[in-house]
């Protein structure tokens, strides 16, 4: 789509057809498939280059990191981090609904000691799973090895 209108509308016109037919395509539940294999993301970054070539009407051999920067976009591996710590930040300050709550442990909760991971979350790997599977699934032991992943921002 964008190809065949860039002899036709302005620069301007391309970023907003960017903006709102692309964007929210690579917004759209990226927290669910952001950490997705990079090959899946490379995929999708190939294609956000090019769109960000053809706005900008560069050749294709051109770098992108200029133009990104030059029209304030995000690559497709800074958006999920972006929303990662939008979403940690809802979390941390209760703004989320409450189907979220104890979905992460505060470490500090756990233990008393002054440690560098004394701010970061521990995700509940069961609860999330029972969360977005909607499976009954069982409580792992303390143990278990989900326990011991952290989520640091």
């Amino acid at each position: 789509m964008l190809n065949k209108l860039k002899c036709y509308l302005p620069k301007s016109s391309l970023y907003q057809l960017y903006c709102t037919r692309v964007l929210p395509y690579l917004t759209y539940g990226i927290l669910l498939w952001g950490n997705a294999n990079k090959e899946w993301l490379n995929r999708i970054l190939k294609l956000q280059k090019r769109a960000v070539r053809i706005i900008s009407n560069s050749s294709y051999l051109c770098h992108t990191q200029p133009l990104f920067e030059r029209f304030n976009l995000l690559y497709i591996h800074y958006l999920y981090k972006k929303e990662c710590c939008i979403f940690m930040y809802k979390y941390d300050n209760n703004i989320l609904s409450k189907s979220f709550d104890n979905m992460f442990t505060n470490m500090e909760s756990i233990h008393g000691c002054n440690t560098r991971n004394k701010d970061s979350y521990r995700p509940e790997i069961h609860k999330i799973k029972k969360y977005l599977l909607g499976l009954n699934m069982e409580q792992p032991a303390k143990g278990h090895k989900s326990h011991q992943k952290y989520f640091c921002i």
